[in-house]
């Protein structure tokens, strides 16, 4: 298991146990899932560790645990090809996370939702037949 995906299911972990508190009341659980199953429990969580990221009063660097935990999630559902409608609908909720401002407003051009509409549009186009 790579160093990223370890400390990706450590941030899991900590959400679903509560040392992290989640926005949503969704517990991801990552043993036998369906297609996209995984993908879906980690774009469920990723928003409440971008809540934990804002909340810190840390430094956002490798040695925060709280960032590595989110930069893990936000590359794992950036680099997570979905099979499915379902995978492609949770990485928009997730892209979604990354635009809401503190005000409830959106931003998708100042944050990280704009690359991964991209790769949302390539995902669509991949799983239609199209070039990707």
């Amino acid at each position: 298991m790579s160093a990223r995906r370890q400390i990706l299911r450590g941030g899991v972990a900590a959400l679903a146990s509560g040392a992290i508190s989640m926005s949503s009341s969704a517990e991801p659980a990552l043993a036998s899932l369906p297609p996209d199953g995984e993908l879906i429990a980690l774009c469920q969580a990723h928003p409440g560790l971008l809540d934990a990221v804002n909340g810190t009063d840390c430094d956002l660097n490798d040695s925060n645990l709280t960032w590595r935990a989110y930069v893990a999630s936000l590359d794992a559902i950036r680099d997570a090809k979905p099979q499915t409608l379902e995978g492609m609908r949770a990485k928009a909720l997730a892209a979604m996370a990354e635009c809401r401002g503190i005000n409830g407003g959106e931003a998708p051009d100042h944050c990280s939702a704009s690359g991964m509409a991209w790769d949302l549009l390539n995902d669509l186009l991949r799983l239609t037949g199209g070039a990707a």
